[in-house]
């Protein structure tokens, strides 16, 4: 009877809890927020480059990455995926 009533204690509790997660409230403060100035560099040193902050570099002439069998062979074809049949 004890174990009976915990379980389902536990499990109302367990309810409430996904439900009351689900629906608290959101800051949603950074809906209002406004672009600032641009950073003022100090006299003696220079701006940084941000157009390149997330170039990616080209590899060196003639350099090539190593692939193995594996790898080569994901970049050919989509992954399969389990329990569906083509």
């Amino acid at each position: 009877m004890t174990q009976r009533w915990l379980a389902s204690a536990l499990i109302l509790l367990t309810m409430f809890a996904a439900l009351t997660a689900c629906s608290t409230p959101r800051d949603m403060s950074y809906l209002e927020s406004r672009e600032r100035p641009p950073l003022i560099i100090p006299e003696g040193l220079s701006a940084p480059p941000y157009s390149q902050a997330m170039e990616i570099p080209r590899p060196a002439e003639g350099a090539q990455a190593p692939v193995d069998a594996q790898a080569a062979e994901a970049l050919e074809q989509p992954p399969r995926r389990v329990g569906v049949t083509p």
